[in-house]
């Protein structure tokens, strides 16, 4: 991951700079325009009863560029449920998990998937298999009529909190789920 980041201007930038999603984000993100980007943040955060803060620090990794990378990691899971407009249902958590899997390569997207798939309906188990596309539409790099969908820690998700939830829809080239799943419903 940390090389992903490296290997991107943008993704260097937040390595310098390491920004950090705290507690402040949220209540920032609170005060902002239903159309952005950030209320919708503040609105999934509240609606679950999360903060920032909340998150387990990062242990057992002495680099602290790498801790750094893995604490990213964590915080932009909870961007990544407003930008692909992904629940928390199991399958929804599920959906994301394979989205961060596809991006960065770590396993846990994948162990997520075994171990969350014994809690699934036929139904939900078929549904998965749309998932698993829309995460590979999604992908870094992958291109859909649209630029090059970044990976999705080299995004200043900070930066982006007041501008427009489209805009930043546009800027990352990520389709939301539920886009997705319309668009394949019409197929």
């Amino acid at each position: 991951m940390k090389n992903c980041m490296m290997a991107d201007q943008r993704g260097r930038s937040i390595l310098k700079h390491q920004p950090v999603v705290g507690d402040e984000v949220l209540e920032f993100s609170r005060g902002l325009a239903p159309s952005t980007f950030g209320f919708r943040y503040a609105a999934y955060m509240d609606r679950n009863h999360f903060l920032p803060s909340g998150r387990a620090a990062v242990k057992h990794i002495a680099d602290p560029t790498l801790a750094y990378v893995m604490m990213r990691h964590r915080q932009c899971h909870d961007f990544l449920h407003v930008i692909t407009g992904c629940g928390r249902s199991v399958e929804e958590e599920l959906a994301v998990k394979v989205f961060e899997w596809k991006h960065t390569g770590l396993p846990l997207g994948l162990l997520s998937l075994l171990g969350g798939a014994s809690r699934l309906s036929a139904t939900q188990l078929a549904h998965m298999r749309l998932f698993w596309e829309w995460a590979s539409h999604n992908a870094p790099c992958s291109r859909h009529d649209k630029p090059a969908v970044p990976m999705y820690l080299n995004v200043p998700w900070e930066d982006m909190l007041a501008k427009e939830y489209d805009e930043v829809a546009a800027y990352t080239g990520i389709t939301p789920l539920p886009v997705f799943l319309k668009k394949h419903q019409k197929q």
